[in-house]
């Protein structure tokens, strides 16, 4: 810029040091604007690499609460990436636009110079100049252009920073409820788990009382079923023996009823003997042959009756 001033005229320099001065101002604007960003972008990174560390609980316990969080965390990353590189155009677009004013400066020099050395030169030197301040012009609009959209961009970033706060916020927020609601059914859990306990340890002792009777009572059964053994063995025997005497009893009786029917026809030869006697005495000769008879049929019932009295007191 000394140089610059040094080599302008008087009569030139009010016309075009002030755009000069303006388009100067704006890349040292530009310049601070992009080292605040900068320096803004950096501490909130810091800061959300600070805060998604929790000691308390673990991120994979709560997928399901951090999920939510993920894609606006992500968009305001990527927005504030997308500022920083709009601002690094910007920055460079500012040094072309210095470059250009040096070589501005050199062509109103070199006009100065050529102006000096000849005065044909002069409109040739004047009408550079004014392409030079229209240039110049043009660019004191361009840097207005990206000044505004430098505050936007500013703006824009410190909004999803604000955003980017409150959404770390929010997650500390959830995440302190899920870990409040993991307390609280842990505790429950442990209760519960007590409780369980206690009614087992009661069942297990029921059923060890209920064992001890069962054996007890299998015991006796196992007593009932052998005297039942030996009982029906007694019995068994019993019941042999009364069979037996049934079977004695049957003969005894059949042997009675021959006996009675013996004795019937005792009594009835007993009767034809009186009446053979009475006809006897009567001096009736033509029945001697019946009284033979009968008398031989007497002499074979008794021999009967006799030897059937031996048999019975042989088996007795």
């Amino acid at each position: 810029m000394n140089k610059f001033l040094s080599a302008l005229d008087t009569s030139v320099a009010d016309a075009p040091l002030r755009p000069l001065l303006y388009t100067a101002g704006a890349a040292a604007t530009a310049a601070g604007i992009y080292y605040y960003v900068k320096r803004d972008g950096k501490t909130t990174t810091s800061d959300s690499e600070v805060t998604t560390e929790d000691p308390v609980c673990d991120w994979a316990t709560e997928p399901a609460l951090l999920q939510p969080m993920e894609v606006p965390l992500d968009q305001v990353t990527n927005a504030v990436t997308e500022a920083e590189e709009k601002i690094q155009k910007l920055v460079m677009s500012n040094t072309q636009l210095e470059e250009r004013v040096r070589e501005l400066e050199e062509l109103l020099c070199e006009a100065r110079r050529d102006g000096m050395k000849s005065k044909a030169s002069q409109a040739e030197a004047e009408e550079k100049h004014q392409k030079a301040e229209e240039t110049i012009t043009q660019l004191e609009e361009e840097k207005s252009d990206l000044t505004k959209q430098v505050e936007s961009l500013l703006e824009t970033v410190q909004n999803r920073g604000h955003l980017l706060s409150e959404t770390h916020r929010e997650c500390e927020t959830l995440l302190m409820n899920g870990c409040e609601r993991d307390q609280e059914a842990d505790s429950i859990l442990q209760v519960e788990n007590k409780k369980m306990k206690k009614t087992l340890m009661d069942k297990e002792e029921l059923l060890k009382v209920f064992l001890i009777e069962a054996e007890e009572k299998h015991q006796k059964a196992l007593e009932t079923i052998a005297q039942l053994e030996v009982d029906k063995s007694d019995l068994t025997k019993q019941l042999e023996t009364l069979q037996d005497m049934w079977i004695l009893l049957g003969e005894a009786h059949r042997e009675c009823d021959k006996l009675k029917a013996e004795e019937t026809m005792l009594s009835q030869l007993e009767v034809v003997k009186s009446d053979q006697k009475d006809q006897v005495s009567h001096g009736i000769v033509q029945n001697m042959e019946h009284l033979l008879t009968a008398f031989i049929l007497i002499l074979f019932f008794l021999s009967l009756f006799i030897i059937r009295t031996k048999c019975l007191s042989s088996t007795t």
